[in-house]
């Protein structure tokens, strides 16, 4: 899998490599491309042991949000809620022509509604964004129907577990060969090979020549999860001691100490069981907390820091991870997260346009972002803007969706009962006198006349 992919137009109409990904499936004119040959010289063969590290990777990864041991509550919560938001938004999908007119009926439209018979258009979408995330690549099966109509190219479609996908390279001439699922555990290279044809393959982009598979965002952060987990570790390990180390110690005035058996009746009495419990002995004693080590204060106090990584990675506001005073006002939150989930969601609708075909009907999807309530300004604010730049009753009903008031006073202009004006509406209409000093606007000029009296007729 040591392959990097290049678009270069087929000259086949009905070959995948013109409707999933250029350059990527069996074409024997790549044979023409120098690039792809010097590359495919350089890395020409990945051997298993290599295959099972990069799954093993994978798999690393996918735990980080599903495994119950190893598994990073933060991870889990800024993805969760990145996935639902592209979820919300998909909801307002629709299928344009080239003239930007919603088309309603298509087979591609029933699909994405309806995905397969288990599953909603929303569980699709979150599990798709979620793999892709996660792992840093997302890949859908579609099901060929048994009969083609009106140019139907799947009955069915299911989103692959990212981290158990292997890309198989046929070299030059089929850089893509086909797709295979596994683990690291159980290596099968005779397993049969999805088509690649049926299946759509999204990643996030990967500087890297060496493989076909996206780069997760959670690559860079690891060494600041590993911080997390080692504080999670550590509090965990503090409650169940019942707090911070406290040794225990007989003091004795005349030096003598406790005997060997009281020692022992000593040491049985304060270490039963597990907690903190009141203890009865018959000699004084003393204690010393022993409190965290600057090694495990400095590793609490780095949490923090290491959920900002997270979130940086994903760029996730941390104020709305901890709904902080910040993003006290939820609109205002929903508003973030439907932004940040808007680009992945058409990522997804480009993929799917060019997968499905519908692109070659001179159709594309896209998102009607005006249909999405959260994103929409707040109508109390934009009214008062309204009425305060002079506007008539029914433009603002007209604005709010309702229907016009027939009467005379629904196309008049009104205003603020606090508006003031600096004259009648002819004097409002009359351009300013042209003046040297702004001055003279706001001042009565003095022509040295003002006190004389006037003239008597």
């Amino acid at each position: 899998m040591r392959h990097f992919a290049l678009f270069r137009k087929s000259n086949k109409a009905d070959s995948p490599s013109s409707e999933e990904a250029k350059g990527y499936y069996e074409d024997r004119s790549n044979t023409r491309n120098e690039f792809l040959k010097q590359l495919f010289g350089l890395t020409s063969r990945v051997n298993t042991l290599q295959d099972w590290a990069l799954t093993a990777e994978r798999e690393k990864l996918f735990k980080l949000y599903a495994d119950p041991n190893s598994g990073n509550s933060v991870v889990y919560a800024v993805v969760s809620s990145i996935a639902a938001a592209v979820a919300d938004v998909m909801q307002y999908a629709e299928l344009q022509d080239a003239d930007n007119d919603v088309v309603e009926k298509h087979w591609s439209l029933d699909l994405l509604r309806e995905p397969n018979d288990a599953t909603t258009l929303s569980e699709f979408m979150q599990l798709y964004t979620v793999n892709l995330l996660v792992v840093g690549d997302a890949f859908v099966y579609g099901q060929s129907p048994i009969s083609r109509l009106n140019g139907q190219r799947y009955s069915s479609m299911y989103v692959m577990p990212s981290h158990l996908v292997q890309i198989i390279s046929g070299g030059v001439i089929a850089p893509i060969k086909g797709y295979r699922l596994t683990t690291s555990a159980v290596y099968d290279a005779s397993a049969p090979l999805l088509t690649p044809s049926n299946v759509m393959f999204a990643k996030l982009p990967n500087p890297s020549g060496e493989t076909f598979h996206g780069l997760s965002p959670l690559i860079s952060a690891l060494k600041k999860i590993e911080l997390l987990d080692v504080g999670d570790r550590r509090m965990n390990s503090s409650f169940k001691n019942g707090g911070v180390v406290n040794v225990v110690f007989p003091k004795s005035s005349d030096g003598l100490g406790l005997t060997p058996q009281q020692t022992d009746d000593f040491n049985d009495a304060m270490n039963e069981g597990v907690g903190n419990k009141t203890k009865f002995v018959a000699t004084e004693v003393g204690a010393v907390r022993l409190g965290d080590t600057p090694a495990d204060l400095t590793i609490l106090q780095t949490s923090e820091y290491a959920t900002q990584a997270i979130c940086n990675v994903y760029s996730y506001p941390l104020d709305l991870l901890y709904a902080r005073s910040t993003y006290s006002n939820m609109s205002e939150a929903k508003k973030m997260r439907y932004q940040i989930a808007i680009p992945y969601a058409m990522a997804f609708l480009e993929k799917y346009g060019k997968w499905t075909g519908v692109v070659k009907e001179g159709l594309h999807f896209t998102i009607n972002t005006d249909k999405i309530e959260v994103l929409k300004p707040n109508a109390t604010e934009v009214i008062a803007a309204m009425v305060n730049a002079g506007t008539t009753i029914n433009e603002r009903r007209e604005y709010l969706g309702y229907e016009p008031i027939k009467e005379d006073i629904g196309d008049q202009v009104t205003y603020a009962m606090s508006t003031a004006f600096a004259g009648d509406d002819a004097a409002l209409s009359q351009p300013l006198p042209e003046v040297d000093d702004v001055s003279q606007l706001i001042q009565p000029q003095d022509d040295g006349q003002q006190d004389q009296p006037q003239p008597q007729e």
